[in-house]
Parts: C-alpha cells; sequence; structure tokens
C-alpha cells in the first residue's frame, strides 16, 4: 500500500513483479546483471526489486534525490544493464537524469521509465555488451550517502541481507500480521533493508509515505494498524510535535520505532512513549 491509496495482494505483488522479470530479461538482463532502481516510495519500487530478484539481476537502490552527475557517476562504477526510474518525481525530471545516465556510457543499456500507476515506456541504448561490473555472489548494491566525496558502492550478499532480516524480525516481532510502515526513502539502506526487504522476508503488510508529512503519517500509522517503522532522529520528533485530536492516542499500534542517524535525545523518547501507550 503507498499513500496514494495503490494497494496489492501477495499474489498481484508476484504476478506484476514476474512480468516485469521477463521483460527485463527480453530486454536482455541476465543473472548477476546491475540493475539501478531510482523510483520513489511507490509500490512501483517493490515490484522493480522482486522482479530483479527473480531474475537473480542486482538491485542497485539509491535515493529518488540523487542528482544526475551523482547518478551517472553510480552508472559508470557498477555497469547497470537497465535502469528504472520515475518520469517525473516531486518536479524534478528524474527520468531525464536517467537518460542521461543511461547514454553516458558505451555500453548497451535498458532504460524504463515507469508512472506510479504501473504504466511503462522501455527504450535500449546501443553500444558493447562488456563483462559485467559485480562480482558473483552479490545480491544487492546500495551507496554511500557521498557528504564528503562521490558515493561508494557497498555490497551484500544474500547472507548478509537475511542476517539482519532475521535478526530483526526476532528482534521486534515483525511476522506476516504486522504491517510495517515505511517514510524512509526506500532508496535508502534504512528504507530498502527494514521495509522492501524485511517486507518479502516476513510477508508483512508494507505501507509507503513518500513525501513526508508527520500528520498524514500518523492518520496511515492508525488507519493500518502499523505495527513497525525504521527512520531518523527527525521523523520522530516531527510525530511527537504534529497535532493530533483530544482523546484519542497517537501510535497507539506502533510497538517499535527503530531510530538512528542521529543523536535520540532521552527527553525524545520520554515524549513518544507517553504518546505512544502500549
Amino acid at each position: 500500500m503507498d499513500d496514494q491509496g495503490v494497494a496489492l495482494t501477495r499474489r498481484e505483488l508476484w504476478d506484476l513483479a514476474g512480468a516485469r522479470a521477463l521483460a527485463l530479461e527480453a530486454a536482455g538482463v541476465r543473472r548477476g546483471d546491475a540493475v539501478l532502481i531510482y523510483l520513489p516510495n511507490t509500490l512501483q519500487w517493490q515490484v522493480s526489486l522482486l522482479a530483479c530478484l527473480r531474475v537473480g539481476a542486482v538491485p542497485a537502490t539509491l535515493p529518488i534525490t540523487t542528482d544526475a552527475a551523482t547518478l551517472t557517476h553510480i552508472q559508470g562504477l557498477v555497469g547497470a544493464r537497465a535502469i528504472i526510474a520515475s518520469p517525473t518525481s516531486r518536479r524534478r525530471p528524474t527520468g531525464e537524469a536517467a537518460h542521461e545516465a543511461a547514454v553516458a556510457g558505451d555500453r548497451v543499456t535498458t532504460l524504463l521509465l515507469v508512472d506510479e500507476d504501473g504504466t511503462e515506456a522501455w527504450s535500449h541504448v546501443p553500444g558493447s555488451r562488456s563483462d559485467r561490473v559485480v562480482p558473483d555472489g552479490i545480491d544487492q548494491l546500495m551507496f554511500t550517502s557521498s557528504t564528503t566525496g562521490l558515493p561508494k558502492a557497498v555490497m551484500h550478499t544474500a547472507d548478509t541481507m537475511a542476517a539482519v532480516n532475521i535478526t530483526f524480525a526476532d528482534r521486534f516481532g515483525v511476522t506476516e500480521d504486522t504491517p510495517i510502515f515505511m517514510p524512509s526513502p526506500l532508496g535508502h539502506s534504512v528504507g530498502a533493508w527494514h521495509g522492501g526487504r524485511l517486507s518479502l522476508f516476513t510477508g508483512a503488510t508494507l505501507v509507503l509515505q513518500d513525501v513526508w508529512d508527520p500528520v498524514r503519517a500518523l492518520e496511515i500509522v492508525d488507519e493500518y494498524a502499523c505495527v513497525f517503522t525504521a527512520a531518523a532522529t527527525p521523523f520522530l520528533k516531527d510525530l511527537v510535535d504534529a497535532e493530533w485530536p483530544a482523546g484519542q492516542p497517537k501510535l497507539a499500534s506502533l510497538r517499535s520505532f527503530l531510530c538512528g542517524g542521529a543523536p535520540v535525545p532521552p527527553s525524545l523518547l520520554e515524549q513518544a512513549s507517553a504518546q505512544a501507550p502500549q
């Protein structure tokens, strides 16, 4: 479920991902090839992730806020065989940025632009099919934040991904019956790991928010009885400070908020605990 009201059952997700996997294979994507996923927090991100995993391709996930120059650098770094992007996001021409990255090198690249409703537009950049860059045994690529330089690729195997999934599912009691709320960008490690991957691992319903709005976030958590989320400290601060109808418990269903990325003041934890009665 995303904040546009679009929802998929597990079967629908599986079928859509299967169709996209077949299309990627028809476009020349093979097992071990990197595929850049450059999408906002919509269900199309999850469809694309699962499609890559079904092909055996390596999803390379990066935030939708990544600029064109950095995207081109990342494409050159990992030699992605395909880029899956949104035509626009938050009034930014993300599709144009993806096209610039696709044509920057001399390798053959498939570009898939996909709207929130699933409408697809495919194009192919000619070039040579050079050897893939990603080593054998890699299951997903994530990227550093580039605060001190250009992003570096971080390689994860199926074992490292599963180790986190198993640990967090056990530690926070995440099962198919505990909906996950994810406002953190899916292209960031927090969203990808504790949202997209954890949902696939446990079968939990994944409820997405693309554009951050704390009041809307509270409404989403309440409407879908979300139990678990993970986000940076400012997200929690915004939720604590957001107005909420008197007499109605705030964050009543939310059992766990995995918080980090910045110091978490004890006073904020006390406020959050008081506002989320268990």
